[in-house]
């Protein structure tokens, strides 16, 4: 069904903050997150920016308060670009991290030479999450948002409204990477393939025992920590060993003598209740990749995809007729090798064709018969149609792109 065409052969985290009333630069942002900062306090109403320097996020309120604000948006970088923006509430005595959002491609106000004559466009240039449209009895939009729940928004006469409660469908929080809508089941409505983490990994969650995240200055240092939370018997404990730990918060190690007394202990008793309360704090109840079936009713049905396709997370989803037999059939690739030390990345995605059979219904298909065999660290999948032939790109990380062609078109 596909055949390979020739082609051509950690993290580094800083940051920034900006204080607006309706956002502070961290110790050495680079220039590209100083001039993002600046683009973004003109285009929110009533906002300043001042450097951070060195101090802790108390600090750092107690410094907005005074000069009259209630919230302040601390811009992080990665790589030298602008990475996520933060949203800290100091509206009351007790601050509290509030929203994250997650930039991919940022670009300036400058990358677009002589197109762009003002900041306006700067917010669009950051990916916050994709887009679909879908058909219910309304018009409704579906908005994927990364590492949290897949979100629906109803369009009434021009106007967005979040109906994800409504739907009953806020319950399922997971590491959404991607969703493609497509009528799968020929029903005259459109559905979703939402890939997720996957189940190949030391990371699980459920209902009764999501996995957590909380990200906070633990130790007041000025540095933010992150604390991995697994549940066991209505206890929640740190994924981390005390080793690792007390390398990230060297006071554990001294309220902690021994690793038996580490591993008795939960986390509200290892980091405190009080910082705990104060984190953001996240949770994932399922990392399986779906197929979300439209009932057509206003109500919607997660099912599973096969096993084969919850090896490693989904990044992206292709989805075409592609052993033309009439119904819609789902390519996906993934892996992610990013990931800190003590982690295994996620690299067992091999790449995945599954066949539909038109009523909701996939089978996984071998490579060897597919032909698509794409063992990397995968980040994007786009199908390019010219007069004759269909093709579909590969965009590897730190790779060069890979083509193979297809039979469809």
């Amino acid at each position: 069904m596909f055949t390979r065409e020739p082609t051509g052969a950690s993290r580094d985290s800083s940051g920034s903050s900006l204080a607006t009333r309706n956002s502070c630069l961290s110790r050495k942002p680079c220039a590209r997150t100083r001039t993002f900062v600046k683009e973004l306090a003109r285009v929110i109403p009533n906002s300043i920016v001042f450097g951070r320097g060195k101090q802790s996020v108390d600090e750092l309120a107690d410094h907005a308060r005074q000069e009259g604000y209630d919230r302040v948006a601390v811009v992080t970088e990665m790589h030298g670009n602008p990475h996520t923006i933060r949203i800290l509430d100091i509206s009351e005595s007790d601050w509290k991290w509030t929203d994250e959002f997650v930039f991919r491609s940022v670009k300036l106000s400058r990358d677009f030479g002589e197109r762009v004559k003002t900041p306006d466009t700067l917010l669009a240039g950051g990916k916050f999450a994709s887009a679909l449209g879908i058909e219910s009895e309304e018009s409704d939009t579906v908005l994927q948002q990364d590492k949290k729940q897949i979100t629906f928004f109803q369009n009434e006469n021009g106007k967005f409204r979040n109906v994800t409660e409504e739907l009953g469908l806020d319950k399922k929080t997971g590491w959404w990477f991607s969703v493609r809508s497509a009528d799968m089941d020929n029903d005259g409505d459109m559905d979703l393939i939402a890939g997720n983490f996957g189940l190949n990994s030391k990371y699980y969650g459920t209902r009764e025992e999501p996995f957590e995240v909380y990200y906070h200055d633990f130790d007041n240092n000025g540095l933010q920590d992150l604390v991995l939370v697994f549940t066991e018997e209505g206890r929640k404990y740190p994924y981390r060993r005390r080793e690792d730990a007390v390398v990230q918060i060297p006071g554990i190690g001294d309220k902690f003598k021994t690793y038996n007394s580490y591993a008795k202990s939960n986390i509200y008793e290892i980091y405190g209740e009080e910082n705990l309360d104060r984190a953001l704090h996240y949770q994932a109840n399922t990392f399986e990749s779906v197929y979300i079936e439209n009932k057509g009713n206003g109500t919607f049905e997660f099912r599973p995809l096969p096993i084969e396709a919850q090896f490693s997370s989904i990044n992206d989803i292709l989805i075409n007729d592609y052993n033309e037999d009439g119904n819609l059939d789902i390519l996906i690739a993934g892996n992610m090798y990013a990931v800190e030390v003590r982690t295994p990345r996620n690299d067992a995605s091999i790449g995945l064709l599954l066949t539909g059979d038109g009523s909701g219904n996939f089978q996984s298909v071998n490579h060897l018969e597919s032909g698509f065999f794409v063992p990397y660290d995968v980040k994007s999948l786009a199908e390019l149609k010219t007069r004759d032939s269909s093709y579909i790109l590969v965009g590897c990380n730190n790779d060069y792109l890979r083509v193979f062609k297809s039979k469809a078109h």
